[in-house]
């Protein structure tokens, strides 16, 4: 049976995340069509300029796409990101019986890949509470970062979130300075070199001799400088489960419950660093989960990957 596929992004995203949704919408919209099914990418005209006019609806606001939705009934409407006012669409699509799953930027790499999520990226992610897969699969995916620091590291390194980031907003701290005071109170030993989103190098922070900001440089030869990494919830901490560091996710996200990462702040540093390998069975098994069966290259998006994928296939076999 040929399903009718929708992407769809906030009218409300900065138009340049608009336009990096519909890039990475495109090639999966094509594919589906070359599995004969109808796929259109929904966007306001402004992040679809210069595009391929034939996939796109361009609506102005969310209200008029859920009128157009109510009337159309397509199978299945992928949403972009989840922040709340994506939420309150799903589930009102849902009460249509239409089928609604997320997707954002990928996790490792997060260049070139797309990501998919039955009930939401970020908070909502059904990987809060993840399930690990087959024994087996945890062979697939080494961790093969290899550290290059000649010195024994001695900083705790912070990665700082956006503070317009839902996540903040929506957090137990207000500011990426409440963050990272709360982390000199509770590490009092510890030298921080804290590295700012790279959306939001200016930023407030506690006045200390104990903080050394690094703006500058990649974010690998940031992580061979840390002995271990911290932050609230950010795909670099994903990429930084690579490094065989311990690494803290002190905010509900991607993996949180996963036994991946440390959640505790009561648990010191140099502890964390005295137990060795931090939970690489864990580790393994959430990077296997997010860059083998959720995540498609979009340089790769055939036929193929799509049925592969633990999301889309899953959906795709209903037809």
């Amino acid at each position: 049976m040929k399903q009718r596929w929708v992407f769809y992004h906030s009218t409300d995203l900065p138009k340049t995340e608009g336009r990096t949704a519909n890039v990475y919408y495109e090639p999966i919209a094509r594919a589906l069509e070359q599995l004969g099914h109808s796929a259109k990418i929904v966007a306001p005209r402004t992040s679809a300029e210069g595009q391929d006019a034939a996939l796109y609806l361009p609506f102005s606001h969310e209200d008029a796409f859920r009128r157009w939705a109510e009337l159309e009934m397509p199978e299945v409407v992928c949403v972009w990101t989840c922040k709340p006012s994506d939420m309150s669409l799903a589930q009102h699509l849902r009460g249509y019986g239409i089928t609604v799953i997320f997707a954002e930027l990928g996790w490792v790499p997060q260049s070139h890949s797309i990501y998919f999520d039955e009930r939401g990226t970020g908070t909502f992610s059904s990987l809060v509470t993840f399930t690990p897969p087959a024994a087996e699969a945890t062979v697939k995916l080494p961790l093969v970062h290899i550290r290059q620091w000649m010195g024994e590291p001695e900083h705790t390194g912070v990665l700082l979130q956006m503070e317009s980031d839902w996540n903040m907003i929506t957090g137990p701290w207000r500011s990426n300075g409440d963050f990272l005071a709360m982390l000199l109170e509770l590490w009092p030993r510890e030298k921080f070199l804290v590295r700012p989103h790279p959306n939001q190098q200016d930023v407030a922070l506690p006045v200390c001799d104990r903080i050394e900001l690094a703006r500058d440089g990649s974010l690998h030869d940031w992580f061979d400088r840390c002995k271990v990494v911290a932050g609230m919830n950010s795909t670099a901490l994903v990429e930084a489960l690579f490094t065989n560091l311990p690494v803290y996710q002190l905010a509900p996200g991607i993996g949180h419950k996963s036994g991946a990462f440390i959640t505790n702040p009561e648990i010191p540093p140099d502890e964390a660093r005295a137990r060795g390998e931090w939970r690489q069975l864990q580790r393994r098994n959430l990077l296997v989960e997010l860059c083998h069966y959720r995540q498609i290259d979009i340089r790769h998006a055939d036929q193929e990957a799509l049925v592969r994928n633990r999301v889309l296939g899953k959906i795709l076999a209903r037809s």
